[in-house]
């Protein structure tokens, strides 16, 4: 795998020194390899060596970076043979052994769930809610949703009803030091 870019993290530090920024966002994803930029979200292989790899990447970049992290699920229209966890799962795994947050997209847990087939309120009850930072929402226009091959009505209702679950799991949460909302 390449090393993290040392220059990219540079100016990433100075920027959010400058703004004086609590966190650092990216997507749970990877966009190169050998050199190379993709200019694409590739979806990793959710298994223990990956949660392994990670673990060292995050612990360089929150150290050099002097922020925590929160890594945001991104669109994977495919899973892998090799992926060991249920992307909730893996999640779940990789704060714990790492401490890093999580910004969770339901816009694309559905989406995700579509593809891979996967029931979005199990993925919403399997996560450690005590690591959420963020819920977002991406909302769609009608054109694309019927590019996807999306029902419009049946996706807003479907959206709604993970939102509300996730009403209802984020109460439950113990820990809440980290919400921006409070």
């Amino acid at each position: 795998m390449d090393p993290v870019d040392a220059n990219y993290l540079k100016t990433l530090k100075s920027l959010s020194d400058h703004f004086d920024v609590r966190t650092i966002g990216d997507f749970f994803a990877w966009t190169g390899v050998g050199g190379r930029h993709l200019h694409a979200l590739m979806p990793p292989v959710l298994n223990q060596a990956m949660i392994a790899h990670s673990k060292k990447r995050i612990a360089e970049v929150q150290d050099f970076l002097g922020r925590p992290l929160v890594l945001e699920n991104a669109l994977t229209p495919v899973a892998f043979k090799a992926s060991e966890f249920a992307e909730s799962e893996f999640f779940k795994r990789l704060s714990k052994e790492t401490g890093t947050l999580m910004a969770l997209n339901l816009t694309t847990v559905y989406r995700n769930s579509l593809y891979q087939e996967f029931d979005p309120e199990l993925y919403l009850s399997q996560l450690d809610w005590n690591s959420i930072y963020q819920i977002k929402i991406s909302i769609l226009n009608d054109e694309l949703k019927r590019q996807i091959g999306i029902d419009s009505a049946a996706f807003d209702r479907s959206l709604w009803s993970l939102l509300g679950l996730t009403g209802r799991l984020m109460s439950s949460a113990k820990n809440k030091k980290y919400r921006d909302w409070e």
